[in-house]
């Protein structure tokens, strides 16, 4: 019965089947118009009346999203000579943001900041791979520069997120734990050995600060129990997953899936210690996994009860 279990959700994790994917908002005037110019000056007058860290931290995200639009657009018009400064504008929004958020006073807000900006790189994570797909390929490397940028804020603000709730925390860094080991089985599938290296050295990434997540949240004087689970839940499908993508991958591509097992190899174990260690049961894969991040739908039915919509959808199994 484990084994079906497994088998299905490793099938659903890497069909993505009920994923959502986002996407970035229409880019408007482009930097190649000679109106493009004011378009950025009436940016920075709407910044001068953000008053509260909210909305700071809204605009910054806000103009995020638009240089990563307006660099999408630019690649698509044959310009690539453009995407360096739009993704390196990106990243300076996103900084000011987490900023924002590290600095903002433990509470309400510092959560509810932390959250919003580990929501939206997380989304432009999975957007930027589907643009790095259709760029040109001279166009490709900066897209990518550009992905990395938003996974160091998001990660900085997971950490943010930690010191107030470790167990959202932990879930948005294993949904894109997920997502990273679906586009490794995607590049797999491809034969593309280059793309299976970049998404399992991401995933291992994650993985990685599965484990930093509990250090952070008992730092911060949080119980971390709720985010070892959903850790070693997640980690006990990724090794199944990376298993099954090992067989499928170019010969020279074998050893970076090898490290990423040895990476979720050390979290799970990293994660079920310290359950132990505590006296409580280590979680293992049933029915009552709707995915393979262990984010529950109950929770996600909660927050659309009460209208919130900063969550990332979770796919049902």
């Amino acid at each position: 019965m484990k084994k079906i279990i497994v088998s299905i959700l490793i099938m659903f994790l890497l069909s993505g089947a009920a994923s959502a994917q986002p996407e970035l908002p229409e880019p408007g005037i482009l930097p190649d118009s000679p109106f493009y110019g004011p378009k950025k000056v009436i940016e920075g007058i709407g910044d001068v009346f953000a008053f509260s860290e909210e909305a700071k931290v809204e605009r910054a995200l806000d103009h995020a999203e638009l240089r990563l639009a307006e660099a999408e657009a630019m690649a698509d018009k044959g310009k690539p000579e453009y995407i360096n400064d739009l993704t390196r504008e990106y990243g300076e929004n996103i900084n000011k943001s987490t900023e924002i958020a590290a600095s903002s006073p433990p509470g309400d807000e510092k959560e509810q900041l932390a959250e919003r900006i580990s929501n939206a790189t997380s989304q432009h994570i999975n957007v930027l791979d589907g643009v790095q797909e259709r760029v040109p390929d001279q166009a490709k490397e900066k897209i990518a520069d550009a992905r990395e940028r938003s996974i160091r804020g998001n990660q900085e603000a997971l950490k943010a997120l930690a010191q107030e709730n470790p167990e959202r925390s932990a879930e948005i860094a294993m949904e894109i734990a997920d997502s990273r080991l679906k586009e490794a089985n995607e590049s797999a599938q491809e034969g593309n050995a280059e793309g299976v290296a970049e998404a399992s050295e991401e995933y291992q990434e994650y993985a990685r600060f599965g484990q930093e997540i509990s250090a952070i949240a008992q730092e911060a004087g949080k119980d971390p129990s709720k985010a070892n689970e959903i850790v070693a839940k997640a980690t006990s499908v990724h090794l199944n997953v990376l298993e099954d993508v090992k067989q499928k991958v170019p010969e020279k591509a074998r050893a970076s899936i090898q490290d990423a097992i040895e990476q979720s190899e050390k979290g799970r174990e990293a994660a079920t210690s310290e359950l132990e260690e505590r006296g409580l049961a280590v979680p293992g894969i049933s029915e009552d996994t709707d995915s393979p991040s262990g984010v529950i739908e109950e929770r996600n039915n909660t927050k659309a009860e009460d209208g919130n919509e900063s969550g990332i959808p979770v796919e049902d199994i």
